[in-house]
């Protein structure tokens, strides 16, 4: 139904969500094997989406056919990347503590992560939670540039939709074909950042950076992104996992014959690459990290 290869696939020894069996290519599953009734659960991270978009795969395709499948999102999360500064925690955490604001959320909470290091503590970022993980809906608002260690502005503004909310926001979606409107809609439904200029808050107009933000943010199209440099993954994790390995080798039998070694590894390992490595390479190749 995704239009993906079966050869790009693993089988994994284990299933989880209540089934018994996965298969995993890179950071999508898809989980089968439960109850008669279960059918097949298929889990795409964000990196997952990114995998797809890089086969030239069509999300407006893909909503339709679970429509189509009569299948259901149990969760759809819609991701808004702000780069020009026009959306700033500090705003957003000055109008909070103001109560300038009206919102359907009973709480919000902020976090700060840190990497700790030999030096100590960097790479401070912040996220700002209205709504909880359970909750039908929830936004999640992080300083992203912060997170990644960048020197560029990089605000992300998550909303995360469960079950009957999600199904609603893929349906609008699909009739609109655009994801800021329906985006825009979810979020004044929620919350509105506003000038205190009527006893009544309902009355009370939105304060102008917001108007701003989400007039810009209506524009958006649904689009593709490329995948991340997944071969840079595969080297981390060769180096984790066997660099103590190729270092005894080369201890013991000396540097002329582990280059033969390795020469014998590579010729056997393109004899035995499959799709799933030829797409790794592709994905690579289109690949970016950043929205800009």
């Amino acid at each position: 139904m995704m239009g993906l290869k079966r050869g790009l696939f693993d089988e994994l020894e284990r299933g989880g969500m209540g089934y018994k069996k996965s298969l995993r290519y890179g950071h999508i599953t898809i989980f089968y094997d439960g109850a008669e009734n279960m059918g097949c659960h298929i889990e795409m991270s964000g990196q997952g989406c990114r995998q797809y978009e890089a086969g030239n795969h069509s999300w407006i395709d893909l909503i339709a056919l679970i429509q189509i499948e009569n299948s259901k999102l149990t969760r759809l999360d819609i991701a808004i990347d702000t780069v020009d500064e026009s959306l700033k925690l500090g705003q957003i955490n000055y109008a909070l503590r103001h109560g300038r604001y009206r919102s359907q959320f009973t709480k919000t909470r902020q976090t700060t992560a840190s990497d700790m290091t030999a030096d100590g503590l960097k790479n401070h970022s912040q996220t700002r939670y209205f709504g909880s993980g359970s909750s039908r809906v929830m936004f999640r608002i992080y300083d992203k540039s912060a997170q990644m260690n960048l020197d560029t502005p990089w605000l992300r503004f998550e909303l995360q939709l469960r079950d009957e909310r999600a199904n609603m926001a893929a349906d609008a979606i699909l009739t609109r074909q655009n994801l800021g409107h329906v985006a825009v809609g979810i979020i004044n439904q929620y919350l509105t950042f506003i000038n205190r200029d009527d006893s009544n808050k309902s009355r009370c107009t939105p304060l102008p950076w917001w108007s701003a933000w989400l007039q810009h943010t209506e524009k958006l199209k649904l689009t593709t992104q490329k995948a991340k440099k997944l071969i840079s993954e595969v080297q981390d994790y060769i180096k984790k996992q066997y660099a103590p390995t190729l270092a005894m080798i080369k201890k013991a039998v000396g540097f002329p014959a582990f280059a033969d070694f390795m020469r014998d590894v590579i010729t056997d390992g393109n004899r035995r690459m499959t799709t799933k490595h030829d797409q790794i390479i592709l994905n690579t190749r289109l690949a970016t990290e950043l929205p800009f």
